[in-house]
């Protein structure tokens, strides 16, 4: 962890210059004669984007500069929404790649409901600039998939803050991340333990699940008799889950075949609850229609495969063929499997493999935004969402294509010729 040295005059002159720094991004924005991708409604040659306190004041062809704007004058290149990314564990297994860095996965019980990835999120994990350097701007750091209930999952804005507070993406609904397959039964098998087994894993879930309505029914008895006499002790665990029965979270789970996704249905359909995602989902295109009749979205790689038996029968058109089926389809990094800063390349795979330009690169923006239920505010360049933009040099999908300009919430943070501003702009007396 970085920290200030105390009462240095670098420190001092540094605050004023955040402080002016503020100031200026407090300055209506103009972003003028770019394309405009707007993801949901069509392509502005020649077009403007006003930005003002943070959010999209107007967008379109005939956009009069407010007075007093700042002008980037943007001709020849591209604006998009910033990427979305809704699978990541970046913060949670920070850079460097070590065992000390390694927050993602509560090893210690295969249902581990009651942790929140919040609690370990690293906000000077390295990757925060990289991914910014991309062009992503909103990420869903979620634990590991080592457990078949991980725990809690939380929203960020890559903005560079330095406390939880200052990145977290506040009104996100609340999200859980579950796994199935060879993960747990390779974990928890090679310790004698359950579950060993697909059969073991949907047991020990089922059984939670059945606690969890047994400890509701307890606090609802105890409520309903008055609150006589000590309540019914508290178990985190059986809330988090209690939450997921009441349908109030949205479940990002990671399958891969077509039997894991079966017995996540019966599952679902017994407890009558939803899910919001299956994540990797290589083997999703098999069951394309049942996906879209049950209305859950798939979170998905453009073409990774073979790294498990479980991924061996990916295909490349797996996007396209969920998108033709109407599925609303994400990509994902999962970080560090790719790098936050390389997410916009996954689309020009699948616009590769048959995906068109603006499905494609629906698939890292307004489509991740719906899957975590924040599109009201991010995904799409629309007046009254948040100003989370990114200005290409060339079209989005041309692999030469570079971010030039990144703003969150209407604030420059990152641009092609100076890097991740927040960062670069700490002062030199930083110290370990």
């Amino acid at each position: 962890m970085l920290r200030f040295q105390k009462d240095s005059v670098v420190a001092v002159a540094f605050t004023l210059f955040a402080a002016a720094w503020s100031q200026a991004q407090e300055r209506p924005v103009v972003i003028k004669g770019a394309t405009i991708l707007t993801m949901t409604h069509g392509t502005i040659e020649d077009g403007t984007v006003v930005v003002d306190k943070g959010k999209i004041a107007a967008v379109g062809k005939d956009v009069q500069a407010p007075p007093g704007a700042d002008v980037i004058e943007a001709r020849g290149e591209y604006v998009l929404p910033g990427l979305v990314d809704p699978h990541s564990h970046l913060g949670v297994y920070s850079l460097p790649e070590l065992q000390a860095n390694a927050d993602g996965n509560e090893m210690t019980g295969d249902i581990e409901a009651q942790v929140r990835s919040e609690d370990a999120i690293n906000t000077d994990d390295p990757e925060i600039a990289r991914a910014a350097s991309g062009g992503v701007t909103t990420v869903q750091v979620l634990p590991g998939s080592g457990n078949n209930i991980g725990g809690w999952a939380t929203i960020v804005k890559l903005n560079g803050g330095q406390t939880l507070d200052e990145i977290q993406f506040r009104g996100a609904p609340p999200s859980m991340k579950w796994a199935w397959g060879e993960n747990q039964k390779r974990s928890y098998g090679a310790k004698s333990q359950a579950p060993s087994t697909l059969m073991g894993e949907a047991a020990v879930v089922r059984q939670k699940l059945y606690d969890a309505q047994n400890y509701t029914a307890k606090w609802k008895a105890w409520e309903e008799g008055g609150k006589k006499g000590a309540p019914p002790e508290r178990d985190l665990q059986l809330e988090a889950l209690a939450q997921v029965l009441a349908g109030k979270v949205r479940l990002n789970i990671h399958s891969y075949q077509v039997n894991h996704f079966e017995a996540l249905f019966r599952i679902a359909d017994e407890f009558h609850f939803q899910i919001a995602a299956l994540h990797h989902a290589l083997d999703a295109y098999m069951i394309a229609p049942e996906i879209a009749r049950r209305h859950i979205g798939v979170v998905t790689f453009a073409d990774l495969w073979g790294a498990k038996v479980e991924m061996w029968d990916a295909i490349p058109q797996n996007a396209y063929v969920l998108w033709k089926n109407g599925v609303t389809v994400s990509l994902h990094t999962d970080n560090p499997v790719i790098e936050e800063r390389n997410y916009i390349e996954q689309a020009a795979i699948i616009n590769h493999y048959g995906m068109p330009d603006e499905a494609a690169l629906e698939t890292v923006t307004i489509n991740p935004a719906k899957i975590l239920a924040i599109d009201n505010r991010v995904g799409s360049i629309e007046a009254g969402k948040d100003a989370d933009l990114t200005v290409w040099t060339g079209h989005p999908l041309e692999l030469g294509s570079k971010a030039d300009k990144v703003f969150i919430d209407g604030k420059l943070v990152y641009t092609l010729k100076d890097g991740f501003l927040p960062w670069k702009n700490r002062p030199a007396t930083l110290v370990p």
